[in-house]
């Protein structure tokens, strides 16, 4: 597991954690704050480049989405709290660098949803998966080495500003029109167990590889 210590200074929104993502891709926010949102600790760099990847992998696998938000600091966290668009501050797993709000481009949140449960690979990656109709997006939080869940189906109850689980009906309801019976029967069951694709690892090891030969 990587320290706690603070990032390098030479780490700017231009760092690339993976082919196509950058620091500042997973940073950005409208919110007008005292500090920029940016990570402050080696742990929240590492969570980021593995989300990186993951997203990779959402695009190719699923399809393109729209990033609403990734990284946040407490800051950013309590704001977007205050406003009743996120949950309270040291307990969400934006804040380790570890979640992403996402916007299908492509395809309605619903199929985009549906399609991710009926992926068991790419499933696997996530210790969460929430459906957020009231905000029109989907929410993820990435598995990471040294924290690996089986994932939980939720879906966010706009009265609370919190993730519930989803029953088995509301999960099968809402991935009828999208997958096989076969496939809606083994998001049901929740067979996945928990873990990190080896695609992933491999891919964010390539990449610090490569960028590393190239300084």
């Amino acid at each position: 597991m990587a320290d706690d210590s603070t990032t390098d200074n030479a780490t700017t929104t231009s760092t690339m954690l993976s082919p196509n993502y950058s620091l500042g891709d997973l940073t950005v926010t409208q919110q007008t704050l005292s500090a920029p949102n940016l990570p402050s600790t080696q742990d929240q760099m590492d969570n980021l480049s593995v989300l990186a990847n993951a997203m990779e992998q959402l695009t190719s696998q699923i399809g393109p989405f729209q990033i609403l938000s990734a990284f946040r600091t407490a800051e950013l966290q309590q704001a977007l709290g205050e406003a009743g668009n996120a949950v309270a501050p040291g307990t969400s797993f934006h804040e380790v660098g570890r979640g992403l709000d996402l916007y299908p481009t492509t395809m309605k949140i619903d199929e985009y949803f549906a399609r991710l449960l009926g992926n068991e690979g790419l499933k696997a990656n996530f210790a969460e998966i929430a459906f957020k109709p009231s905000q029109n997006s989907i929410h993820v939080a990435v598995n990471v080495p040294a924290d690996t869940r089986t994932p939980k189906i939720l879906k966010l109850d706009p009265s609370s500003n919190s993730y519930v689980r989803m029953t088995d009906s509301d999960i099968e309801q809402l991935v009828a029109p999208y997958v096989t019976p076969e496939v809606r029967q083994a998001i049901v069951s929740n067979t996945v167990s928990a873990g990190l694709n080896l695609p992933i690892i491999l891919a964010v090891l390539a990449f610090r590889s490569e960028e590393h030969t190239s300084e």
